[in-house]
C-alpha cells in the first residue's frame, strides 16, 4: 500500500510542475492527460496481483488513491475538449458555451444528488458498498460496458471521480468566464473571423503541416499531426480530407517530395533579393 501512496505523491508533484511550467491551456492539458493515463495503467497492472490487507485498505485505494488521477484525467480532458472547440470563436460564443457547460454540470449533480451529498459531507458508513469490489452495485446511469474489468473498478469509484472532476471543472469555467474579454482583446479576436483563405493545393498545406510537426516548431513538438491539421483547417477554412492519405501520396512522388516547401524557400529568397537591388 505504501507503494501506491508514494506513486500518488510523485504524481501530485509532477502535476504541480506541469501547472507551473506550462502556460498554454491545451498543451498543459495534453501533458497532464498523458501523466494521468500512465499512473492509472500502472495502478491497474499492480492491482491485478495485489491483495489488500483489509477492506479499509481497499476502500482507501479506490476512494482516495485511484480516484485522484481518474478525476484529474476527466478534468483535463474536459478542459482540452472545451479549449479546442472554442479556440477560434468570439467572446460571446465562448460565454454561451460556458453557460451551457455549467447547466450540464448542474444537471449531473441533480441526477446524483444523494451521492454528491454523501461525498461532500464526508460520510463513510456506506464506503464498504461503494468502494470495495465485493459489493459491485449496478448503477443504472452507467453503461454495462463500464464493468469490463471488475478487478480494477468498484461500483462508485468512477462516479466519485466524475463528481470531483466536474466540481473542479465548474470552478475552471467560472474563472475562465472572467478572462475571456481580456484574452480575446489581446488576441484580436474581436475582429472579423475567417478572413484568411488557403488558395494553394491540398498537398501544399499537408507539406506545411508535416514540416511544422517534424521541426517541432509548435508547442515544443508536443502537438500531434491531427491537432495541427485541425487548427490550420479552421484558420484557413479549408477541408483537407484525409491528411494521412495525402501525406502517403506525397511520399510516393518521383520528383521533389517537398515541392511546396521548396517553392516557399525560393519565393522568400527572391523577395529578399528585390530589396538588395
Amino acid at each position: 500500500m505504501e507503494n501506491f501512496e508514494r506513486q500518488l505523491t510523485d504524481f501530485k508533484l509532477r502535476l504541480k510542475e506541469i501547472d507551473t511550467t506550462q502556460t498554454d491551456r491545451l498543451l498543459r492539458s495534453k501533458i497532464a492527460i498523458g501523466h494521468c493515463n500512465t499512473l492509472l495503467n500502472n495502478f491497474k497492472e499492480q492491482v491485478s496481483s495485489y491483495i489488500f490487507a483489509t477492506p479499509r485498505e481497499e476502500i482507501r485505494f479506490f476512494k482516495h488513491i485511484k480516484a485522484y488521477p481518474m478525476s484529474c484525467l476527466i478534468y483535463f480532458a474536459k478542459i482540452r475538449d472545451f479549449e479546442m472547440r472554442f479556440t477560434y470563436t468570439t467572446a460571446e460564443e465562448k460565454k454561451k458555451a460556458i453557460d451551457k457547460e455549467l447547466k450540464r454540470i448542474h444537471k449531473f449533480f441533480r441526477e446524483h444528488f444523494d451521492f454528491v451529498q454523501y461525498i461532500d459531507q464526508e460520510r463513510e458508513h456506506l464506503d464498504h458498498l461503494y468502494f470495495t469490489r465485493e459489493h459491485h452495485l449496478l448503477l443504472v446511469s452507467e453503461p454495462i460496458t463500464s464493468f469490463v474489468d471488475p478487478n480494477f473498478n468498484t461500483s462508485h469509484d468512477r462516479l466519485y471521480a466524475r463528481i470531483r472532476a466536474k466540481q473542479c471543472f465548474r470552478t475552471y469555467l467560472q474563472n475562465r468566464y472572467g478572462t475571456i474579454d481580456a484574452t480575446d482583446h489581446l488576441l484580436g479576436n474581436d475582429r472579423p473571423r475567417h478572413t484568411l483563405r488557403w488558395t494553394a493545393s491540398k498537398a501544399a498545406l499537408t507539406e506545411l503541416i508535416y514540416a511544422l510537426y517534424a521541426s517541432k516548431a509548435i508547442n515544443l513538438g508536443q502537438t500531434d499531426i491531427k491537432e495541427i491539421a485541425e487548427t490550420l483547417q479552421d484558420v484557413f477554412q479549408y477541408d483537407l480530407g484525409n491528411v494521412y492519405q495525402t501525406f502517403s501520396e506525397i511520399k510516393e512522388r518521383q520528383k521533389s517530395k517537398t515541392k511546396f516547401l521548396d517553392e516557399l524557400s525560393m519565393g522568400l529568397y527572391a523577395y529578399m533579393e528585390r530589396f538588395n537591388d
